[in-house]
């Protein structure tokens, strides 16, 4: 087992492979965190649209 571990760990396209993996794991926990921030902004802009259309409907 620990020979597995070791050849892996000198593999260059093992290394590769976990670089990759850090890397979109960073960008989904960081989609994740802005994912409520964007829902919120979308729901602000889709307001204000629908506000803007009720009032030009009005005159």
């Amino acid at each position: 087992m620990r020979n597995g571990i070791k050849r892996f760990l000198k593999d260059e396209s093992g290394m590769e492979m976990v670089e990759w993996t850090i890397v979109a794991t960073v960008f989904a926990v960081t989609a994740a965190a802005f994912w409520g921030q964007l829902g919120d902004a979308i729901d602000n802009a889709l307001q204000t649209v629908v506000a803007t259309i009720n009032a030009g409907a009005g005159n």
